[in-house]
């Protein structure tokens, strides 16, 4: 047998004390429900862990409270506890322990002994040494023997029974006295040194995957193949055990392997040799009591007073930190070298990790400065070449243990970020605000290069698939086209020009360029045309420090958060909740190795995952579960719907479940209850609590969201009722609502009588105020607008017309001969011509427009929004309504003419003046023969002489400057 030497890699584990509700630390025991549950046996009691919270089990359970023994769980969903005082169970569907008694009381069973679980109701258990069946029989258990007479007198000749356990195949294997023994049919079989198996104190069995049986006890370790005829001696490094040598912790790991307690810890047979793990490695300085592997493959610790510990992705990341030799916890650079070494460039200078012994090792090359080492290249030759923060440039060629200086520190070259060789052979310098350098290998020549856009600060380049060298800077992104560089500028979500401190290719082309705080962008064409932020929440709110891509073109980002990785499809993160060494990686701390694997540097150590496609492989859902609702004394149905009355002081409180042991730390819990509010809210917390609820219908939806993971659960649903109080009932609201639809037909019935009264009285009074607003505009005669309407019409409507420059005009109407008719037919007569003009105009005119008794018989017209045509058409349709038709006084017929003259507003027109021109149109259209229609245009020159209508025009221009008097004499 070969043993592996003690590796000195460091691994993550995750600790669970009293801040997790685990207030015992004495674990000694280890068992995972059916259900997902897992349970901890400890010195004070039992505790569930449901993935969120550890809870006590105590007499409000039925399991009184008392030192553990031992813990067994069965496929049937049963749980089998082993106290001092005796053996409970919890049955399968049921939520109380109970004691597993018989006819003659509780079943003394002997202390840390275990079960053999036959079936539901059938269990194998060890009383005072001797095997004992215990059958369940309703709720009675019932004690029989399980052996006959004869194999209980050979056991009882060996010694007493202190351990039993079936195999696969029904065998019962049994620690006699200091021997082995096996039951099988009626067959018992003592197993002793001819048959590999020496006299110890065996207490411990186990199957792998194989058949084969492993037996241990305090001291050795024993294996058997299937079929073989004797044990083999395959003991661990160091497998003497101090303390705790009744329980001696031994499982099969995710991959089958068998994982055994030593005294330094933890060994694994793995490819025909021990690899042990020990303080070394990171496990706690502490007796491991009990081992568990879960369902998600998580290792699980039981620590002698140090608790509950979980194995960070077992087997999958590993990592190395001072307590491995490092020198300096900050990892700057990593390179795999020619000759297969791993070099690290550190804060003190470079050291190399020894793979084979699993130690951080001096660095192969001598000479170096112990000094921050940036960057470690290797060109065409193989020649290593180290740049440092201080400017220097060293040189080990490929044949040589020691390097020489080449460029020595430098102002204009200062801090050197990264160096690169390129595909032609040239080497490329970053000197962060020194700017970019081209290296000659061969000449040994550094030559700065201009760059466009200015002094830029430049951090980090990188070749894609066609040649093109792009370097990232505070400017922008450079890349190199031939023999020109171009400058490639992108603005960030918030508008502002992106500082890139870090860039990186794919093979299909695609650039991505890191900003440190600004998140990730993704370039697929070298014109930059179409680029995007990448929108994951979990990069666009991190500081990212490099962009880098592997071998399977997967893109890995180092960021304050730990390392995000996009395998083409999904975004996720591996930070310490998953073993990294460290959140906070280092700008250049990133190797994608030839095996696949890939070595990140941290500010606190260098990890390495050894299995990235493991580690990222397709995520399962999230496991949820409403573990318990209350709404306050009462316990909900989590399936159906519950009814409960309403209480005034019963909030609705909530407890959730996750058996996916393995979530992010940052996994939130959103939940909505419909009924109170449609809007999600999100809680790292698995507790709920809405205060009190008033009576109605509610449903609970919850689900899990792990985005570091990329993982969801399915949405899980409550449904409840709260039924309302009796004053709240629909036939107590019936009562109410009869009633009050009585007293508002009382009420109404008044209301109406008193409504009436004052309708009426409302009405006489309307009709008093239309009357005297209608004496107020109206002319008593004629029923048209009187003369103060019309003249305010005409001011309104001017004003209008000069602010909007529409059109309008102003007619002024007179009756041909009206003396005659007063004097030939009498005033009544005229007054009733007056009428029935007014009338057949009023009929005539359209609506806007305004006609109004201007004085005498003259009327006015304003005429808005007409042009010159429309004005003659509508004048001459006036003119013919009154002539064409005679007008029938006293039965006789008489003819009735109008002359109509009509005026256009210019442009600088006040009232008197359109008037005025209005005035000498009508004394045209009278002059020239009456019963006609005249227009007048501001260019006509009016004068304002003697007209009929000149007493009017000086009553208008009265009523206009009467406002200016009566500010003036105030």
């Amino acid at each position: 047998m070969v043993c592996a030497g003690a590796q000195a890699q460091q691994f993550g584990f995750r600790p669970y004390t009293p801040a997790e509700g685990l207030t015992n630390l004495a674990v000694g025991h280890l068992a995972l429900g059916a259900s997902g549950d897992l349970w901890v046996g400890t010195d004070g009691g039992l505790f569930r862990y449901d993935g969120t919270a550890f809870e006590p089990v105590d007499t409000a359970s039925g399991l009184p409270p008392d030192q553990v023994g031992g813990i067994q769980t069965d496929r049937w969903g049963g749980v089998w506890i082993n106290l001092v005082r005796g053996l409970y169970t919890r049955p399968p569907g049921a939520t109380r322990f109970e004691a597993v008694s018989t006819q003659g009381g509780d079943a003394r069973v002997d202390f840390r002994t275990p079960v053999a679980v036959l079936d539901v109701n059938r269990i194998l258990a060890i009383s005072s040494g001797q095997i004992v069946q215990l059958h369940r029989n309703g709720k009675r258990w019932v004690a029989s023997t399980y052996l006959n007479p004869g194999q209980t007198a050979q056991l009882a000749r060996l010694g007493a029974v202190r351990r039993l356990w079936m195999d696969s195949e029904g065998t019962l294997w049994l620690s006699c006295g200091r021997q082995i023994c096996s039951v099988s049919g009626d067959t018992v079989r003592e197993w002793h040194e001819i048959d590999g198996v020496a006299e110890d104190d065996w207490n411990t069995y186990l199957e792998d995957h194989e058949g084969r049986l492993w037996v241990r006890s305090p001291q050795h370790l024993l294996v058997r193949e299937r079929t073989a005829k004797t044990f083999m001696l395959r003991d661990p490094p160091q497998p003497e055990l101090g303390e705790i040598r009744d329980n001696l912790a031994m499982m099969l790991d995710p991959d089958g392997r068998v994982l055994v307690r030593t005294g330094a810890g933890l060994a694994r047979w793995d490819n025909g040799q021990w690899k042990q793990f020990t303080f070394a490695n990171g496990l706690p300085a502490a007796s491991i009591s009990a081992t568990q592997l879960d369902a998600e493959g998580n290792i699980w610790l039981g620590m002698n007073g140090l608790g509950l510990w979980r194995w960070r992705n077992y087997d999958h990341l590993e990592s190395w930190t001072r307590a491995q030799g490092l020198v300096s916890d900050k990892i700057w650079s990593l390179l795999r070298d020619p000759s297969g070494r791993l070099l690290l460039g550190t804060s003190a200078g470079c050291q190399m990790l020894d793979e084979r012994t699993g130690q951080v090792a001096a660095c192969p090359v001598e000479g170096l400065p112990h000094r921050a080492l940036r960057a470690i290249v290797v060109d065409g030759t193989k020649a290593l070449w180290w740049g440092f923060t201080n400017g220097e440039i060293w040189r080990s060629r490929h044949d040589e243990s020691r390097a020489h200086l080449v460029f020595a520190a430098d102002t204009s070259r200062p801090e050197i970020s990264t160096m690169y060789f390129d595909r032609s052979g040239r080497g490329w310098v970053a000197a962060l605000d020194g700017g970019l350098f081209q290296l000659d290998p061969q000449l040994t020549r550094l030559e700065k290069v201009e760059l466009p856009g200015g002094r830029s600060r430049i951090c980090d380049m990188a070749e894609d698939s066609q040649g093109r060298l792009w370097v990232a800077g505070s400017k922008g992104l450079f890349h190199k086209e031939k023999d020109s560089w171009n400058l490639s500028r992108a603005r960030d979500p918030a508008g502002t020009i992106t500082v890139f401190d870090s860039v990186a290719t794919s093979p299909n082309g695609d650039v991505w360029g890191a900003s440190d705080g600004r998140g990730l962008l993704r370039a697929s064409s070298l014109d930059f045309e179409h680029r995007e932020w990448v929108p994951a929440e979990i990069v666009a709110r991190t500081s990212v420090y490099f962009v880098r891509t592997d071998s399977r073109g997967w893109i890995w980002l180092g960021t304050d958060q730990g390392v995000i990785v996009f395998d083409g499809h999904l975004w996720r993160r591996l930070d310490q909740e998953d073993g990294l060494v460290w959140n906070d990686t280092q700008v250049y701390g990133f190797l994608a190795d030839s095996d696949g694997s890939v070595w990140i540097g941290t500010s606190a150590g260098l990890t390495h995952i050894r299995d990235p496609e493991h580690v990222m492989s397709a995520p399962r859902p999230l496991e949820l579960n409403i573990a318990r609702a209350r709404l306050g004394t009462e316990l909900l149905e989590t399936t159906g719907t519950s009814k409960l009355p309403w209480r005034s002081d019963s909030a609705f409180d909530v407890h959730l479940s996750s058996h996916s042991f393995s979530r992010s730390a940052q996994t939130e819990f959103r939940y909505r209850l419909i009924g109170l509010s449609s809007q999600w809210f999100g809680s790292r917390s698995p507790e709920i609590h809405v205060p009190a609820l008033n009576a109605g219908k509610y449903t609970l939806e919850v689900m899990a969201v792990d985005l570091p993971h990329a993982r969801q659960s399915r949405t899980l649903s409550l449904t409840f009722e709260i039924l309302p109080p009796w004053w709240r009932t629909l036939t107590f609201r019936f009562a109410i609502v009869s009633l009050v639809l009585l007293l508002v037909a009382l009420a109404w019935r008044w209301q109406i009588v008193k409504l009436r009264a004052r309708r009426s009285a409302l009405e006489a009074e309307f009709r008093e105020r239309q009357a005297l607003l209608e004496r107020a505009t109206r002319d008593a005669l004629t029923g048209l607008w009187n003369r103060a309407t019309i003249l305010d019409a005409l001011t309104r409507e001017m004003n209008q017309a000069q602010r909007t420059g529409q059109p309008l005009a102003v007619g002024l109407i007179d009756v041909d001969h009206f003396k005659l008719v007063n004097d030939n037919h009498g005033h009544l007569c005229g007054d009733e011509v007056l009428r029935t003009l007014a009338r057949r105009l009023t009929s005539m005119v359209r609506q806007g427009d305004w006609l109004g008794r201007y004085g005498g018989e003259e009327l006015m017209m304003v005429l808005p929004c007409r042009d010159r045509a429309e004005l003659e058409g509508a004048a001459e349709r006036l003119r013919k309504c009154v002539a064409d038709d005679p007008f029938v006084l006293n039965g006789q017929p008489l003819t009735v003419t109008i002359s109509i003259g009509m005026a256009q507003c210019a442009t600088m027109d006040g009232p008197e003046s359109i008037i005025a021109r209005a005035d000498a149109a009508l004394y045209d259209a009278k002059r020239n023969g009456r019963n006609r229609v005249s227009f007048m245009t501001a260019a006509n020159d009016v004068e304002m002489t003697s007209t009929g209508s000149h007493r009017y025009l000086r009553a208008l221009l009265d009523k206009i400057n009467e406002p200016a008097r009566t500010r003036s004499s105030r």
